[in-house]
């Protein structure tokens, strides 16, 4: 048992919303079409990032992915430059997948975690930490314990990079929210007018599940706090139409006896 007792180990714990509504019988084919190979995308989303910083591939033999229905989860050793390169993974996973209409909500977690890849059997304090996070996430955002920026940040600094900024909000530290930092700036625009076009037609499918609704609130706000948005009347307009339509549907569904 000792062999499989990691005792600082990363979990990151990621949970497709709305999952039950799009596997309902109209919509499985579509779903299974667009999260069909989810794993395989991140391993080519780290591979990129590894080669792209000159680091050798056998970092990737180190992160454990798996998926089971609605959730994804990545295991990877505490580690400044592996932590670094799953944030960046799992940031682009979420982006496109926002393009195709598909919100993640997570937490990256750390701590000691029983690792068994033959038997895939995993539990400790990584783990359940990680299913905490994503369960207090409440939004499309992935939440990471503080101590896991902190690492990265010192890093960072040591290697005289650019520090990568963590989004904090109440005190909660997050992934940058459907960030184009690690995308090709020139496709960025083209990214971000699927990503709200997706957007209002999810809003227009769910006006009346006032939760629901409240989550594409949340990202319309974060939306319009990114600067390629705000650097595009056009796009910056279209999200405005949605987050104005959301707050509609909110105020008829208040009202309404």
């Amino acid at each position: 048992m000792n062999d499989n007792l990691k005792q600082d180990y990363c979990v990151a714990f990621l949970d497709i919303l709305g999952f039950k509504y799009m596997t309902g019988q109209e919509k499985i084919t579509e779903t299974y079409r667009m999260l069909a190979g989810i794993i395989q995308k991140m391993k080519g989303f780290l591979k990129e990032y590894i080669e792209k910083n000159g680091r050798a591939l056998d970092i990737l033999d180190q992160v454990n992915m798996m998926q089971f229905a609605d959730t994804i989860v990545l295991i990877f050793p505490k580690q400044p430059y592996i932590s670094l390169y799953c944030f960046q993974a799992v940031s682009k996973l979420q982006f496109e997948l926002a393009k195709e209409g598909i919100y993640l909500r997570g937490g990256i977690n750390s701590g000691i975690l029983y690792m068994d890849t033959i038997d895939n059997v995993y539990f400790g304090d990584a783990w359940n930490g990680a299913v905490k996070l994503e369960e207090e996430a409440k939004y499309p955002r992935v939440i990471i314990e503080k101590s896991i920026c902190d690492m990265v940040k010192e890093w960072l600094q040591e290697v005289n990079e650019s520090v990568l900024e963590f989004y904090e909000e109440d005190k909660i530290y997050m992934l940058p929210v459907l960030s184009d930092i690690f995308i090709q700036k020139s496709d960025s625009e083209k990214d971000y007018e699927s990503i709200v076009e997706n957007l209002e037609r999810n809003v227009k499918e769910q006006e009346n599940s006032k939760e629901v609704l409240k989550k594409y609130k949340w990202m319309a706000e974060k939306l319009l706090d990114n600067n390629t948005v705000q650097d595009n009347q056009n796009i910056k307009e279209h999200v405005l139409k949605v987050e104005n339509d959301i707050k509609k549907f909110l105020e008829h569904d208040s009202t309404t006896p």
